[in-house]
């Protein structure tokens, strides 16, 4: 499990998770990535990349802020999953990820869904984003944090969450009116 992290990002990954290795017999089974808040301040970077089959991650209430970030380019997505589907996740909901400019080559898509790189039809628009079947309800917005305190945006969007009590600060979360991130509004 992460929750409660904070991470600032510089053109890279908040986030990887390898998928099953047959040469060591490993994998990731049951992986919770709940109120977690990274930044990234380049063009490119993820909140979150998935190389191959994990069995179950739960990917909740999470704020991803990269204000510069170019969907469409050098693998540039806050969820990036190099697979054909979200099998891997059990749920994805209530997590707001950052809009920065959407190059042409993504068409309107801002998460990124396909085996390998590079196919411009593995950007997920956020309407095709939350129409896929594990994922609940997340928001893609211009979002911006004062401190690590998130704007109006994220400062509601969560929802209560298994073992999460308390923020990064200590500070106690509500049972609703929850915001995404590691930082209670």
């Amino acid at each position: 499990m992460f929750r409660n992290n904070i991470s600032t990002m510089d053109g890279d990954v908040a986030y990887t998770i390898d998928g099953y290795n047959s040469q060591y017999n490993r994998e990731v089974v049951d992986l919770n990535l709940y109120n977690n808040t990274a930044t990234e301040s380049q063009a490119e970077g993820n909140f979150i990349k998935v190389q191959g089959d994990v069995n179950g991650i739960n990917l909740v209430n999470n704020l991803y802020v990269a204000p510069n970030e170019q969907t469409g380019a050098n693998r540039a997505a806050p969820v990036y999953v190099n697979d054909t589907s979200l099998s891997s996740f059990h749920v994805v909901t209530n997590n707001v990820w950052s809009i920065g400019s959407i190059l042409a080559y993504a068409q309107g898509g801002i998460n990124y869904i396909w085996p390998s790189w590079s196919s411009s039809a593995g950007y997920q628009t956020p309407t095709e984003w939350n129409a896929i079947s594990q994922v609940g309800t997340d928001v893609f917005s211009k979002v911006t944090l004062s401190g690590y305190t998130p704007s109006s945006v994220a400062a509601n969007e969560g929802t209560w969450t298994p073992g999460v009590f308390y923020d990064y600060y200590g500070k106690l979360r509500p049972t609703t009116g929850i915001a995404a991130g590691a930082v209670e509004a």
